[in-house]
C-alpha cells in the first residue's frame, strides 16, 4: 500500500494543472524550482528564480483556483481509490517512464499493480480492426512468452482489436496486464471492455495521465501513446494499417531507445502494411517466434516453445474482421452518418465523433462529400 504526502501532491498536482508549460517546460521548471509549496504560496519566488516565465504562466500561480482544482483530484482520487504519482516520487513512480524527456508529471493509477520495476514489460499494440490471424498470433505469441519469461507484464490500450485481444489473453493466462487510458481513470472507454477492465484491477493496473473526470479526446489517444511506449522494455505490432496509430507508438519507442519488434503478415494485406514498413525500415525485428524475442530481450528462456497460431490462411485476404460495431454498421448500413450511428449504436454524438475519429486514423473508415462514412 502506498502511502501518500498529500500536501505534496497538492502541489504537484495543481503544477500539472498550469497550462502552457508542457510536459517538458514542467520539468524544465522543476529544474529550477525547488519548493513548489512556496511556488505557490509566495510566486514572486518564481519571478526571481524564472524571470522569463511569461505573465500568462505566472498569473496562474496567483489564482488560487489551480490550488482548488488540485485539492478536488485529490478528493475525487480517494473516493475512487486512484492513487496519483509524481515524477518527483523516485519510489513509486515508473522508472523506465521517468526516462522519457516528455514523461507526465503526474501518473494516476487504479489497481494492484505496483512492481513496475521488477517485472519484464510488452506493450502490445496494432489495428483497431483486427483479423483472425492476428488475434490469433497476438494470443499465441503471449501464451508461449508466459511459459518461458518469469515475471511478464502486458501493457496495451484497451481499444478494439489488438488491444483487447492482448489484455484478454494476459488476463487468461493470469499474467498482469495493464491499460493506459486516454481520459480519467473514474470511467471506462470503450464501455464494452468495462468487464475486462475490472478484470485488470485484481490482476494489474489502468494508469493515465489524465486527472479523474477528463474525458476522453482524440487528442488524447496520440499522446497516451507515449505513455504506453515509455513504460515498457520493448513494444510488439501485430497488424498495423499504413496510417495506424500503433506506428506512432513504435516510433515513439525508437525515441526512448526500446525494442520495437513487428509480425509480418500477407504480401497484399492492407492490415499488415505497416509492420511490413517497420521491418523494411529496419525500425523494428522480424518477429516469427517468441524464442526471438526472448534472445534480442536477453530474458532468457526457461523451457523453449515455439508460437503456432491456431489459425488456417483464407483463401482470400479480408483486410478487417468487423468485430468492431461501427465497421459491422458500415458493412451492413452501407454510408452512414455520424448522427445516424450515433442512434444506431446508442452513442453520444460526442463520443461517435471521437471514435470515428479514431477509426479514419487507422484508415479502416474514410469520410465522404455530404457528412457520411464508408468502409476504406
Amino acid at each position: 500500500m502506498i502511502i501518500l504526502d498529500k500536501t505534496m501532491l497538492r502541489y504537484q498536482i495543481a503544477l500539472s494543472l498550469i497550462k502552457g508549460l508542457g510536459t517538458k517546460g514542467t520539468r524544465l521548471f522543476l529544474q529550477h524550482i525547488h519548493n513548489l509549496e512556496e511556488a505557490f504560496t509566495h510566486p514572486e519566488s518564481i519571478r526571481t528564480t524564472l524571470p522569463q516565465l511569461s505573465n500568462r504562466i505566472y498569473h496562474q500561480f496567483l489564482d488560487t483556483a489551480v490550488l482548488g482544482e488540485a485539492d478536488r483530484i485529490l478528493c475525487l482520487c480517494e473516493n475512487e481509490e486512484i492513487t496519483p504519482h509524481c515524477i518527483l516520487d523516485e519510489e513509486h513512480y515508473p522508472s523506465r517512464l521517468s526516462e522519457c524527456p516528455d514523461a507526465p508529471i503526474i501518473l494516476y493509477s487504479k489497481g494492484t499493480f505496483e512492481a513496475w520495476d521488477e517485472r519484464h514489460g510488452l506493450s502490445v499494440v496494432g489495428t483497431r480492426g483486427a483479423t483472425s490471424y492476428g488475434k490469433s498470433v497476438t494470443s499465441a505469441l503471449i501464451g508461449s512468452l508466459s511459459e518461458q519469461v518469469s515475471g511478464l507484464v502486458i501493457v496495451s490500450g484497451l481499444a478494439y482489436g489488438i488491444d483487447i485481444q492482448a489484455h484478454r489473453s494476459a488476463l487468461e493466462l493470469g499474467l498482469p496486464t495493464v491499460a493506459v487510458l486516454a481520459h480519467g481513470l473514474d470511467t471506462i472507454y470503450p464501455a464494452v471492455h468495462r468487464r475486462e477492465a475490472i478484470a485488470m484491477l485484481e490482476h494489474g493496473a489502468w494508469v493515465s495521465e489524465y486527472a479523474p473526470g477528463v474525458r476522453a479526446r482524440p487528442s488524447n489517444f496520440l499522446a497516451r501513446n507515449r505513455i504506453i511506449a515509455g513504460l515498457t522494455e520493448a513494444t510488439l505490432v501485430v497488424e498495423a494499417g499504413q496510417h495506424s496509430g500503433s506506428l506512432s507508438t513504435a516510433r515513439l519507442a525508437l525515441e526512448y531507445n526500446r525494442e520495437v519488434f513487428a509480425v509480418p503478415g500477407r504480401v497484399n494485406d492492407s492490415m499488415s502494411v505497416g509492420c511490413h514498413q517497420l521491418i523494411e525500415g529496419d525500425r523494428a525485428h522480424l518477429l516469427s517466434s517468441a524464442e526471438g524475442l526472448i534472445a534480442e530481450m536477453g530474458w532468457g528462456g526457461e523451457r523453449q516453445v515455439s508460437f503456432q497460431p491456431n489459425f488456417t490462411a483464407p483463401s482470400a485476404p479480408k483486410a478487417v474482421s468487423y468485430s468492431h460495431p461501427v465497421l459491422r454498421a458500415l458493412d451492413e448500413g452501407g454510408a452512414l452518418t455520424l448522427d445516424e450511428l450515433a442512434r444506431l449504436l446508442g452513442r453520444t454524438i460526442a463520443a461517435m465523433s471521437d471514435e470515428l475519429f479514431e477509426l479514419e486514423m487507422e484508415g479502416l473508415i474514410q469520410a465522404q462529400p455530404g457528412g457520411t462514412y464508408r468502409l476504406s
